[in-house]
């Protein structure tokens, strides 16, 4: 079984750990900025998916190990944009593991998953977290979208925020390993390691039922700006995204 975690712990992050315990908080938030969050138009969401997506410095194509490490960077990397960004988790089924068939056929199990999350201001108004997994996905999804892929059942799927842990979890960073200021070198010393063993090409990853919603939206907008003597189309024409996202 690939297991998507970091066993290294620093000093600081055992201290912090066994402080936490005997303090009953649970909780360090002096590492992540806190913020109100900032929904991103649905236009954005997508660009912002693709400029995480090419982010040369994180192992996407490697997505059997190292997923705390992926959330960590593309987390501080949507902060650095000035978003507010989450955390999507996801944890095995009981008696089971997370599993994913990938289209090359390979198959990888974890036990638990984490990726990068934004809330998201949809078409009809509705502000929707939604999970940013470039290791699996090739735009943003819904937490049950994310979740089917793995066979996660819903009880065992949550957004936390950034610094939080995942409920009945210790840690923010790994379910039990405190974001501390060593995190960064960490995380950027697994991408070192990962990088040379990327095998997942980008159009082997799950296609995102969203973004082609999201491309049909933007086009028909395109082409009724670009054209204003094009006639308009009924109501009932138009694309809309169904209001169950799941």
């Amino acid at each position: 079984m690939a297991l998507c975690y970091n066993t290294r712990m620093s000093l600081s992050d055992a201290f912090f750990k066994a402080a936490d315990y005997m303090l009953g908080t649970g909780q360090r938030g002096n590492i992540f900025p806190k913020v109100e969050p900032k929904p991103v138009r649905f236009d954005r969401a997508l660009e912002i998916f693709d400029e995480i997506a090419a982010m040369g410095n994180i192992a996407f194509g490697f997505p059997d190990e190292g997923c705390f490490s992926r959330a960590h960077m593309m987390v501080r990397q949507l902060y650095e944009m000035g978003e507010t960004p989450k955390k999507a988790w996801a944890f095995e089924p009981e008696g089971g593991d997370l599993l994913v068939k990938l289209s090359n056929g390979k198959e990888i199990t974890w036990w638990s998953h984490v990726a990068a999350a934004l809330p998201v201001e949809m078409p009809d108004g509705k502000v929707v977290d939604l999970v940013y997994d470039p290791s699996m996905f090739n735009g943003p999804v819904t937490l049950q979208q994310w979740g089917k892929a793995m066979g996660a059942p819903h009880s065992n799927l949550m957004f936390a925020d950034a610094g939080r842990a995942a409920r009945g979890q210790h840690g923010d960073y790994t379910p039990w390993n405190r974001t501390s200021r060593k995190t960064d070198d960490l995380a950027n010393d697994d991408m070192m390691e990962y990088l040379p063993l990327q095998y997942v090409k980008e159009s082997e990853r799950f296609e995102s039922p969203l973004r082609k919603q999201w491309e049909k939206l933007l086009q028909d907008e395109y082409l009724r700006t670009n054209d204003p003597a094009a006639p308009a189309k009924p109501a009932e024409a138009q694309p809309v995204l169904k209001k169950d996202l799941g």
